[in-house]
């Protein structure tokens, strides 16, 4: 999948929140918005959904789903450890997302950095984020 930070704004231009929309599949999407923005973004999201009459589904999984960051010159150097498979640019560029295995568990990985470094966002089911982080820290 590709992940893409963008803004979501009302009829008048006003900004409502930032968030990433990451395509998953052909018609599934993973939205991330703030933890001070999520339940906002979800009703705007629903109510656009009404408005429109598309056929479309908003789920909120933000009780089931821990959002981890590594980042930093060495950020790629630690996925590899942690994770060994595929990480040069070549194989998983800027905004790519793909699913690994962390500690037994399936992650969910967004290449993507707000930080002016390499960087990675990592979504872990809840059940497994202590064991993903020990892994990590390791």
């Amino acid at each position: 999948g590709r992940v893409t930070y963008t803004q979501c704004l009302d009829n008048d231009g006003f900004l409502q929140a930032d968030l990433t929309v990451t395509q998953l599949a052909g018609d599934k999407f993973f939205v991330v918005a703030t933890d001070t923005a999520h339940r906002h973004v979800e009703t705007l999201l629903k109510r656009q959904i009404t408005h429109s009459g598309a056929a479309a589904v908003v789920t909120d999984v933000t009780g089931g789903v821990a959002q981890m960051n590594v980042q930093g010159p060495r950020s790629r150097e630690l996925m590899q450890l942690a994770s060994p498979g595929q990480w040069a640019n070549e194989e998983f560029g800027f905004r790519d997302v793909k699913t690994v295995d962390i500690a037994y568990a399936k992650v969910q990985v967004a290449r993507i950095t707000y930080v002016g470094e390499l960087g990675y966002e990592l979504y872990v089911p809840v059940e497994h984020v202590t064991n993903v982080y020990d892994h990590l820290v390791d």
